[in-house]
């Protein structure tokens, strides 16, 4: 498989666009997808000299943003989303030194004005965090990351507010076990939601919780077919979950359609490179120029999905939409 972003149409999964950068030997991230707009990298393993871009696959615009301000790092972490309040788009970079008094570095990438700027805000987690998903949910102006401490028994949620710029950490359910890698956060239904998957001898199993008011209530528990090793990359209004799934390549999983309800799995053929770096997100088509300060209207929404080689599905409704502008 190339190291390439690539567009599907969300009924057909046919190929609508590929997306090449450069330098991108060593794959791309996703970092976060907010009202059109894709926060991606070339890198999965960031410094501060890693390229970050913002895209919009709507009118195939990509640009590349300012060079940090700051130099040598550990550990670099991206947040993207929107702040309503001035209506502009920002990129929040976690940075963690090594030998130096100020442990994070912490900057914010305002749109409009193209630069990268310095905040003393101080994230509430220890130095040797880590960080379990390479991409941000974002809802309702905050940025939110699922991570793990060595001193914490299981992962925990750090927000940042993109208006007052601070940031908060919030637990977990107690019920939730120490399994890193089967614990991840998105939004659905215009919620923060978390997935849990966890398995026994009579099966493969997903717990999905909601965030209300810093506090988490279980909605669901999702039985998956026990034949496959899964894991939940989003879910649809109507219940079906869009997940990666073993198949006989166990280093490259498969996307699929799964209806809880029918048992059904729907094979998209569309292979990943790792379940741990693929994504899927709520998508609003737009046309937000990025290389200008000028921002326009954004048009109906539809479903993303988004992967290594970043996936989206885009909904024939919207094509001929951008056709009538003179988009596409």
């Amino acid at each position: 498989m190339s190291n390439c972003l690539s567009l599907f149409d969300a009924e057909t999964f046919s190929k609508h666009l590929d997306l090449e950068l450069p330098g991108h030997d060593f794959g791309f991230v996703v970092h976060g997808s907010c009202n059109g707009l894709v926060c991606i990298s070339n890198s999965a393993f960031m410094t501060l000299e890693s390229p970050v871009y913002l895209w919009n696959p709507s009118i195939r615009n990509l640009k590349r943003l300012p060079n940090s301000l700051q130099h040598t790092t550990v550990f670099v972490h991206l947040g993207f989303g929107f702040h309503s309040e001035v209506d502009n788009y920002r990129v929040v970079r976690v940075a963690r030194f090594l030998c130096n008094k100020s442990i994070f570095g912490i900057e914010v990438y305002n749109i409009r004005l193209n630069c990268w700027r310095t905040i003393t805000t101080v994230p509430p987690v220890s130095n040797d965090v880590n960080f379990l998903q390479s991409a941000c949910v974002f809802l309702n102006g905050v940025v939110y990351w699922i991570t793990k401490e060595p001193s914490q028994h299981s992962p925990s949620i750090l927000t940042f507010d993109l208006g007052s710029e601070v940031f908060q950490k919030i637990l977990l359910p107690e019920t939730t076990v120490e399994v890193p890698t089967d614990v991840g956060i998105q939004v659905v239904e215009n919620s923060v939601s978390l997935f849990q998957v966890r398995t026994d001898r009579l099966g493969l199993y997903c717990d999905i919780s909601v965030l209300e008011v810093n506090t988490w209530k279980m909605m669901q528990t999702i039985i998956f077919p026990y034949s496959k090793l899964a894991w939940p990359l989003g879910m649809e209004a109507d219940g079906r979950l869009h997940l990666a799934i073993k198949g006989d390549n166990p280093d490259h999983p498969e996307l699929v359609l799964f209806d809880p309800k029918s048992i059904e799995i729907r094979v998209t053929g569309i292979g990943l490179n790792c379940k741990y770096l693929a994504y899927v997100d709520v998508y609003i088509e737009s046309l937000i120029l990025l290389n200008r300060s000028l921002i326009l209207t954004l048009v109906p929404s539809h479903i993303m999905y988004a992967c290594i080689c970043l996936v989206d599905y885009l909904e024939r409704f919207i094509s001929k939409i951008l056709i009538r502008f003179g988009v596409v």
